[in-house]
C-alpha cells in the first residue's frame, strides 16, 4: 500500500508586467480537471520540503500546498493536441541547448 497525498491549492496573484518571454513560469507540479466542454490546467509549484514530508510511512494520508501560478482554460481538443505536443517533446533526444523547440 502506498502513500496517499492529495493537494490543497493555493493560488498565487498575478503580477503587473510580467514578461513570460523573458522570465519563463517554473512550475514543479500540474493538476487539471474537465468540466464540459473545457479543460482547466493548472501550473505552479509544491515546494520540495512538502513533497520531502509527503513520502511518509506506507499508507499514510498527507495533504500538501500546491501553489497555483497559473490557470489556463482550454478547449478539449487543444488540450489534446497539448498533450501530443508533449509526448512529442518528451520522446525526442536531447542534443544539446534548445534541443526541443
Amino acid at each position: 500500500m502506498g502513500v496517499s497525498v492529495q493537494t490543497q491549492r493555493v493560488i498565487i496573484g498575478h503580477e503587473e508586467g510580467n514578461a513570460p518571454d523573458l522570465e519563463p513560469l517554473f512550475a514543479n507540479h500540474v493538476e487539471a480537471i474537465r468540466i464540459g466542454a473545457d479543460v482547466y490546467v493548472d501550473l505552479g509549484i509544491v515546494k520540495p520540503e512538502d513533497l520531502l514530508a509527503a513520502q511518509g510511512a506506507p499508507g499514510s494520508d498527507s495533504t500538501i500546498n500546491f501553489y497555483v501560478l497559473q490557470r489556463v482554460a482550454m478547449s478539449v481538443d487543444t488540450f489534446t493536441r497539448f498533450v501530443a505536443l508533449g509526448h512529442e517533446m518528451v520522446s525526442k533526444p536531447v542534443t544539446g541547448e534548445g534541443a526541443n523547440k
